[in-house]
């Protein structure tokens, strides 16, 4: 989802922007990179070093850090551009965009949740870390939701609240009786949530341990992470029962306001 930017924002926006750039020039001008080359050969680039960070061309890509590029010279003066996530992982630059950004009426990007069906003993089969079950449990009846945040340090987190939704009977799905969604930071600005927005699942049967986890891509040569949020426990014609897991708490909605 794009959002417009008002002039008043964006102009605090170039503020954070060009201080949150020279912060990252500080540490990553003169990084190195392999450079690169193209299957035939025609484009190509030889061991390169970084010389600067730019900036997004469109306004509302202003805090979305996969618009912001690091400008690279290789041993020739050939320039040509990577992203900054060649250099600092994904589970870093959520948090660090958010917070530099904040409190400005811009869009930052957020992780996306997927449903998986768990191996037998809880674990995911792509996942260094596995559910952890909290004995928390919350029901969500059929067109209705509840949001779920992190436990501890936010500012710190990839991820700063969801949107556990249960939609029936939609237009789009036709067929599909029942179906669960989990819209991450649903609450940010840009960001979508309530009926017939997300990536909707069908609910599997407890016995497949079907479990919400937000995928954070590997840096490096390092596996992707799977963060756990929540897993179906029952499934009924009137809705759908999920435990929390242990590192994720209800947002009440007093804490919405």
């Amino acid at each position: 989802m794009s959002t417009k930017i008002s002039p008043i924002a964006f102009a605090q926006a170039q503020v954070a922007a060009q201080q949150l750039k020279e912060e990252l020039e500080k540490r990553l001008i003169d990084k190195t990179s392999h450079g690169f080359s193209c299957g035939c050969g025609a484009c190509h680039a030889g061991q390169s070093k970084v010389v600067a960070i730019r900036l997004p061309s469109y306004q509302e890509h202003i805090a979305r850090w996969l618009f912001w590029s690091c400008q690279m010279i290789d041993e020739n003066g050939k320039g040509w551009s990577q992203g900054i996530d060649q250099y600092i992982p994904w589970m870093e630059l959520y948090p660090m965009f958010r917070n530099a950004f904040s409190g400005i009426e811009v869009e930052v990007g957020s992780p996306h949740a997927r449903l998986f069906d768990d191996n037998e003993d809880g674990s995911h089969a792509q996942s260094e870390r596995s559910f952890l079950s909290s004995g928390r449990t919350v029901e969500i009846a059929n067109d209705s939701n509840v949001m779920v945040r992190p436990t501890g340090n936010l500012s710190q987190s990839s991820w700063v609240n969801a949107e556990l939704r249960v939609d029936s009977d939609m237009n789009r799905f036709p067929g599909e009786k029942q179906l669960v969604v989990c819209n991450v930071d649903a609450l940010e600005l840009g960001k979508c949530h309530g009926r017939e927005q997300g990536l909707y699942y069908q609910p599997s049967a407890p016995a497949s341990h079907s479990t919400f986890y937000i995928r954070i891509p590997g840096f490096g040569d390092s596996s992707d992470s799977y963060l756990p949020v929540a897993r179906v426990v029952e499934v009924s014609t009137d809705g759908v029962t999920f435990e929390l897991d242990k590192s994720v708490e209800l947002l009440i909605s007093d804490e919405l306001n």
